[in-house]
């Protein structure tokens, strides 16, 4: 990350290309996705989605929302509502079980889910929209 601030700053090109980059993150967040899930799991890296498997495509969605969190200055405790959009009734599925594993039992955010034709995303199933409220010190 540094190389790529400095480079930014400086107007020159980083010691990694944005693709590279890509790839070397998504492998990341694959790893940690297997790790949590507990289990193999099939990556197609040409379409970039897990084929036939609503779970880790849930769970990489509430970690990329735990991550955004992070880098503001807040956590899961302080969303306040959330509206689940999905496209099939296995996505909705495992947003519901996602959600259990996420959010503390006694504090969850208010939630909405609605099933849509498509989430604008290709070869997504699912996306979520969050409010939450400023952290007090």
């Amino acid at each position: 990350m540094e190389n790529f601030f400095a480079c930014v700053s400086a107007r020159k090109d980083p010691i990694m290309s944005v693709e590279a980059g890509h790839s070397v993150a998504t492998l990341c967040h694959l790893g940690n996705i297997a790790r949590r899930l507990g289990r193999r799991l099939h990556w197609d890296p040409a379409r970039e989605i897990f084929p036939g498997d609503d779970e880790p495509q849930a769970v990489a969605v509430f970690q990329q929302l735990q991550e955004i969190l992070s880098k503001v200055g807040s956590d899961m405790r302080h969303l306040v509502k959330g509206t689940y959009y999905v496209s099939d009734d296995d996505a909705a599925r495992w947003v519901d079980r996602t959600r259990l594993r996420v959010f503390d039992p006694l504090r969850p955010p208010a939630a909405s889910k609605l099933m849509v034709h498509g989430v604008g995303l290709s070869q997504r199933t699912m996306t979520v929209d969050m409010i939450a409220v400023e952290m007090k010190p």
